[in-house]
């Protein structure tokens, strides 16, 4: 079988899994916005993926670098002020095992591909 095709073929559960990833932050900033209106301001107004308020003053520069910020502190724990049970914990959870998986599965194709290259005789 070609590698090409193979990478190719792993790498689409691996997609998808990164935008179930995407799409479940969107949902767990828009339901902090919804819900806890007043840290969503205080951690500089992160925004989704696909969503984002529909503020006249909403930078969307801001926002990301807001996004940035909150998915690198909740990536390796969770503050005291995050809620432990209920729908945004559960999304929470599923953002995380999404993220990480999808994150293991591309860097796994990433170094089939380069020993699939060293293989070959590429990179000299």
């Amino acid at each position: 079988m070609d590698p090409v095709l193979l990478l190719t073929f792993c790498a689409v559960p691996a997609l998808a899994l990164q935008l179930r990833a995407m799409r479940l932050w969107d949902e767990l900033v828009e339901a902090m916005w919804n819900e806890d209106r007043p840290r969503w301001e205080e951690l500089g107004r992160p925004i989704g993926f696909f969503w984002r308020p529909e503020e006249p003053k909403m930078g969307a520069l801001d926002g990301i670098g807001a996004r940035r910020r909150l998915q690198w502190s909740l990536a390796f724990g969770q503050p005291d002020w995050f809620p432990t049970e209920g729908k945004i914990a559960l999304k929470m959870m599923g953002w995380r095992m999404s993220s990480i998986l999808s994150a293991v599965g591309l860097t796994l194709i990433g170094l089939g591909a380069v020993g699939w290259t060293f293989a070959a005789g590429g990179f000299g």
